[in-house]
């Protein structure tokens, strides 16, 4: 269930494809259809290698394993060192993601037959567990990309003493309030916790303020929050213009920072994301969303209220019960 401090991850999902058109839902969660509408943003992302859905859709191909292939062939010194990342268009939680390098090309017994393969069987895979709604596959599309690495060249200096890590932003209603700032590593980390660099809040619930360090944070902090509050505006604006695009009251905006040739690039945007827990440090944000709903039930906007009748039924609840 869901309250002012956590939310069943089940249960957001319920309300959020309810009260949000599929197809907006679906397009969001796509990181195929993500390319389209972050360009359409002027929103820099990584360009994929190859990317195909289970079914041609605009300019996006069906899956082709030939054209896997002449993509991987096309890319020399890439192929050279398998610096690339095989994933999934559809799922969340760092399932079918397949990041490589030379190292685990070589020690995981990687060719280049097994990763069309792997590709193949990630396209054949059914949709959103999750939801359990007999329509969904009239607008979910399941799909693959192989993109490049964000990496930095080993002949290039570090952006900053950080090196690359991904910024990871809670937005409500447009305005980013919280951040969990995390290590990208060079493998995958099979069953270990992905180093944690910093986690921020906003001074103030309000586009434009500073950021500062939780109270439980880490000694890479202060650098993170240099970095953060330096590019705190431009951080605004593009989440601004994901919210206002969708009409979305809650999402994650994942940014890659770190390569000084690529500078900042969008990895994805997550609907919902960064769900309320006793450890994921987004609960001020949660209880934020709760009083905007509160305040501005009466009003119009152009934000869908995804799970407006589940809030205000909560906050009167508990209006009654405190009386």
């Amino acid at each position: 269930m869901c309250g002012y401090t956590k939310c069943s991850t089940a249960l957001r999902m319920k309300l959020q494809w309810a009260r949000l058109q599929r197809q907006t839902m679906l397009l969001m969660e796509n990181k195929i259809f993500a390319q389209d509408y972050l360009k359409a943003l002027n929103l820099p992302t990584i360009k994929p290698i190859y990317a195909a859905l289970r079914r041609a859709t605009g300019e996006w191909p069906s899956f082709s394993e030939t054209q896997v292939n002449a993509s991987l062939l096309g890319l020399d010194p890439v192929r050279q060192t398998h610096s690339y990342v095989l994933k999934a268009a559809t799922d969340g939680g760092g399932n079918n993601v397949y990041p490589f390098n030379s190292s685990v090309w070589v020690s995981q017994g990687w060719t280049t037959q097994r990763l069309i393969e792997t590709a193949r069987s990630i396209v054949a895979q059914p949709g959103l567990r999750t939801i359990k709604e007999n329509s969904r596959g009239q607008f979910e599309q399941t799909g693959v990309l192989l993109v490049p690495r964000y990496d930095i060249d080993p002949e290039l200096p570090a952006e900053t003493m950080l090196g690359v890590a991904e910024l990871k932003f809670t937005t409500v209603f447009g305005v980013p309030l919280v951040a969990r700032v995390v290590k990208v590593c060079s493998e995958k980390q099979h069953g270990r916790t992905i180093p944690t660099l910093a986690k921020l809040e906003r001074e103030n619930p309000a586009a434009g303020t500073l950021w500062k360090c939780m109270k439980v944070s880490l000694e890479t902090c202060t650098q993170v929050l240099a970095l953060v509050n330096d590019n705190r505006h431009l951080i605004d604006r593009w989440a601004m213009r994901v919210a206002l695009f969708f009409g979305a009251d809650w999402f994650r905006l994942d940014i890659m920072t770190g390569n000084p040739l690529l500078g900042w690039r969008v990895n994805e945007i997550t609907y919902p994301g960064g769900i309320p827990s006793v450890h994921s440090g987004t609960a001020a944000a949660w209880k934020v969303l709760l009083q905007q709903y509160q305040t501005q039930a009466q009003t119009g906007g152009v934000f869908r209220r995804v799970a407006e009748s589940f809030v205000l039924k909560r906050i009167a609840d508990s209006t009654r019960s405190a009386m």
